[in-house]
């Protein structure tokens, strides 16, 4: 059986996964059952996962976490080694970073196919990254430039990243992320309470201070419609968001949650909602949150950001709004709320897409 080795900084407790560690892992749930799977991590966390290998490391954090590198990629060498077969394919979070670079090198020279899995354009956040995330960037924008060399083949998340990406010889191909089939929520026509809802991350790419100001036009109109908002950020846009938020007694912000309790909000809301900003790091990237609601049957809510306006209907199988505009966002809701029956059948239109399109076995 041929091996697939995972190298990234991603997530992977067993409560808690970021986007892309859940990436990975759905793919895993399709491909192992044809490869033997080995995942290294550069994380400080640590998870029960059987073919997880954890270096233990805080990345980027000082000059003491630099020096342990070597020791990091004589391990990997070990690993890449032991791992080696007939058909061997190194699957690399992003372009190319510090922690990943050398074993790149050795997994080449092994005879390893070398696959990057590219899912965001790192280079348009040049301005908000710090010292060392810079030099970083400089080591990725160096490789990018001569990617050709290195790698067999890319996967990217967006038709902007295919056309970047588009190398030639160099075979490249647009994955979206996959997710598990959910059982369709039953929804009430006439709900009492009417609950939005909002999960991720809170930045200015996420346009979560649009869908606040738009929920505090609804709020003085309906007294019955909520918004319950989970995740985390940092920063000033994060401050600003949480400013706002208690300004509002109907807004819940329910803080980080375990994907368990996350799932018991989504299955008790009414309308789940993507208000990312109109930026170039949003359009070259692709909002998780997209598969993962659509696989519950509720309506969505969605910015026409990136490639959704290419694969999705407004009004058949989600609700598209204009970016930047919680006017317009607001009177969309309303719109959506006050024919809540055809809301429910474009919820289940979205999860037939999904099935179809954003299911494990459609993605592997």
């Amino acid at each position: 059986m041929n091996n697939i080795v995972y190298i990234g900084k991603y997530t992977l407790t067993e409560e808690y996964q970021s986007a892309e560690a859940k990436r990975v892992l759905n793919q895993i749930k399709y491909l192992e059952k044809y490869y033997n799977i080995t995942i290294i991590t550069f994380s400080p966390d640590k998870s029960d996962y059987s073919f997880h290998i954890n270096l233990k490391t805080k990345l980027n954090k000082g000059i003491l976490d630099f020096l342990k590198f070597p020791f990091y990629w004589i391990y990997v060498l070990f690993i890449l080694v032991k791992r080696k077969k007939s058909g061997n394919y190194l699957m690399l979070e992003s372009i190319i970073e510090t922690y990943s670079f050398v074993p790149l090198l050795f997994a080449k020279t092994l005879g390893y196919k070398i696959i990057h899995d590219i899912v965001e354009d790192f280079t348009l956040t040049q301005k908000d990254i710090s010292k060392n995330q810079k030099k970083t960037l400089m080591l990725s924008l160096w490789f990018e430039k001569r990617i050709a060399k290195f790698c067999s083949g890319i996967i990217v998340i967006s038709e902007n990243l295919k056309t970047k990406f588009k190398y030639n010889g160099i075979p490249i191909v647009k994955l979206y992320n996959s997710v598990e089939d959910r059982t369709q929520v039953e929804l009430n026509e006439n709900p009492v309470e009417f609950n939005l809802f909002y999960c991720g991350s809170f930045g200015p790419k996420d346009g979560i201070i649009d869908l606040i100001e738009a929920f505090d036009i609804l709020s003085k109109k309906h007294d019955n419609i909520y918004l319950k908002l989970v995740g985390k950020g940092k920063g000033e846009y994060f401050e600003k968001c949480i400013h706002k938020i208690a300004d509002n007694e109907h807004i819940n912000y329910l803080g980080f949650l375990t994907e368990v309790e996350m799932f018991q909000q989504i299955r008790s809301s009414h309308l789940l909602c993507v208000t990312r900003a109109n930026s170039d790091f949003a359009n070259f990237g692709f909002p998780f949150k997209i598969a993962e609601y659509l696989s519950f049957g509720i309506p969505v809510l969605t910015t026409t950001v990136s490639d959704i306006p290419l694969i999705l209907k407004d009004n058949v199988t989600a609700f598209f709004v204009e970016p930047n505009n919680p006017n317009s966002i607001s009177q969309k809701i309303i719109n959506i709320f006050c024919q809540y029956k055809h809301a429910i059948e474009v919820g289940k239109n979205g999860r037939e897409f999904e099935l179809n399109n954003f299911s494990i076995q459609i993605i592997g």
